[in-house]
């Protein structure tokens, strides 16, 4: 049995980030900025711009090393425009213009890297990577079968949006943050990818 590690954000899970604007989206302990964003991911030398509009969806994401933008993506979610790629029964992956080699297995022992950010379907967050700076790293066995899948589906330096059915997600317990029987999305940005 894989061991699934549970992803909250908590008190100590602090915003190390600037703010623009000083109004909050505030659910339990969660503190998710509304409006601008940016911060400084030390480890990577990376500089995240955020603007997160009602309820702290993300509305968009430029990520730059250097004064160079390497990636920028207008995120529509969620939202019936979305054109979804079924990886495998239950995940989906938002559809981008170029043909991708997508994978439906991964191996336990592979590792990834990259930041990341969970919503419910109502768009409700649940957690966040940016806002700590700091991006998520482990194997991939640590984590539910539909991140796992998704995030090797992510090339690195690009972002994207994977949909994960109950199922492969927190199924009837639900987990964290999560709800039972919840569908859940995930914005991720890959900064190491084991299929490359």
């Amino acid at each position: 049995m894989a061991l699934c590690l549970t992803i909250t954000l908590i008190a100590q899970d602090t915003y190390k980030g600037k703010f623009y604007k000083n109004q909050f989206y505030i659910q339990t302990d969660i503190k998710i900025p509304k409006g601008f964003h940016q911060g400084y991911d030390e480890d990577e030398g990376l500089l995240i711009s955020i603007n997160y509009g009602a309820q702290a969806l993300i509305e968009d994401i430029a990520i730059m090393a250097n004064d160079d933008t390497i990636c920028f993506e207008a995120i529509h979610f969620p939202n019936e425009e979305i054109e979804w790629v079924e990886i495998t029964e239950g995940l989906w992956i938002n559809a981008i213009g170029q043909e991708e080699d997508l994978v439906d297995s991964f191996h336990e022992s592979d590792e990834i890297k990259m930041h990341y950010a969970g919503f419910l379907a109502t768009g409700e967050p649940f957690d966040n990577s940016f806002i700590r700076n700091k991006p998520l790293t482990g194997k991939l066995q640590w984590f539910i079968s539909g991140f796992a899948i998704g995030a090797i589906n992510v090339m690195p330096n690009t972002i994207r949006i994977i949909k994960i059915s109950p199922e492969l997600a927190y199924g009837s317990r639900g987990g964290g943050n999560v709800p039972p029987n919840s569908t859940i999305y995930y914005v991720i940005y890959n900064l190491e990818n084991p299929r490359v």
